[in-house]
């Protein structure tokens, strides 16, 4: 199957909003007879959770949400004159505060659903905007964080670095692809053309926008940190290596976003996200096991001013790996701390 950048925009959304209202035809259809039998499973699995109730009542909800942001991104096409004037900076505001609502949603359901949880310790290094945000990546929910906490809290626009595996998500394939986002592909034929297209992404930032990259481009896994840490060998990359094999939490940082990031926005800060409480959720089957969700996830940032940041590319790469060994050591204290 090809990677989804790769299909036609039109062909996508034909199938993606089709499975889409199929879904939620289904879901409308057969709602009396699938809660019974989640009541059903629950009552003999474990009655005192109710997880299959729960879960069903959140895919159920973000159907809704994801069919909401699809009829509200046609309103907006239509509001501004059939897409001619979707580039005008009216509907850029619209459109950021369509990705707010939409990632706040989201995370709403899963609050009253499952019980998520979000803890901020302290949101302040995200009051202004003009900076790269640099977060730890264990899961989907964290993605949205960002979108939630700078977006939502300060009204400050976030241009995300993304994999184009999410352009399946209709709603998010609209609006997402109207707002300055960068959808990477996974396997470019043109590697060179990505980090230029990424570097792009932050022309103009300023005090009303961020940038947000996840650098380790995928969750952890311990086999993923020995295959990484391999590759970095192969390459000749031996420091590197040899610093990322004392991470016990995070992947060895993927540099060629970041640096993008730093070279197209050279007076920019740069914030480091961290978060703990999401690690189990690296797969359904592990997110199921964990509904509801028993301790909240905690989120914690810090900002690097820029004068404190280097402008040579390979001592960038040499201070993002220190940063990557603050965050992993304040993820080991969170976790030796326990439950706030």
């Amino acid at each position: 199957m090809k990677p989804p950048s790769h299909v036609p925009p039109l062909q996508r959304r034909t199938i993606s909003i089709s499975v889409l209202l199929a879904a939620a035809l289904v879901s409308l259809a057969f709602a009396p007879l699938l809660f019974t039998v989640a009541a059903l499973a629950d009552l003999v699995t474990g009655p005192h959770r109710w997880r299959n109730c729960r879960i069903l009542a959140m895919v159920m909800w973000a159907i809704g949400i994801e069919i909401a942001g699809v009829l509200i991104c046609a309103g907006l096409w239509l509001r501004f004159g059939c897409g001619r004037r979707l580039s005008s900076e009216e509907s850029f505001w619209q459109h950021h505060r369509l990705q707010r609502w939409y990632a706040s949603a989201l995370l709403s359901a899963a609050r009253i659903t499952c019980n998520l949880r979000i803890d901020v310790e302290d949101p302040s290094p995200a009051s202004t905007g003009n900076a790269i945000v640099l977060g730890r990546h264990t899961s989907i929910g964290d993605a949205m964080i960002p979108a939630v906490l700078i977006a939502g809290r300060f009204n400050i626009n976030t241009r995300y670095v993304l994999k184009d595996d999410l352009l399946w998500g209709p709603a998010f394939d609209l609006a997402g692809q109207r707002l300055r986002n960068h959808f990477v592909d996974r396997a470019p034929n043109d590697s060179a053309a990505e980090r230029a297209a990424v570097q792009q992404l932050v022309e103009g930032l300023d005090e009303r926008s961020v940038a947000v990259i996840f650098p380790e481009g995928t969750f952890f896994t311990p086999a993923r940190k020995e295959r990484s840490i391999a590759r970095l060998r192969d390459l000749g990359y031996l420091e590197h290596a040899r610093r990322a094999a004392g991470f016990r939490y995070l992947l060895p940082p993927r540099p060629g976003g970041a640096l993008a990031l730093l070279a197209g926005a050279p007076q920019a800060d740069v914030i480091i996200m961290g978060n703990i409480g999401l690690e189990k959720f690296t797969s359904l089957a592990a997110i199921y096991r964990s509904v509801p969700f028993r301790e909240p996830v905690r989120v914690w940032l810090w900002r690097v001013p820029n004068r404190e940041i280097p402008r040579e590319p390979t001592e960038q790469l040499a201070w993002l790996y220190d940063e990557w060994e603050r965050l992993d050591a304040s993820i080991e204290s969170r976790m030796n701390r326990g439950p706030s």
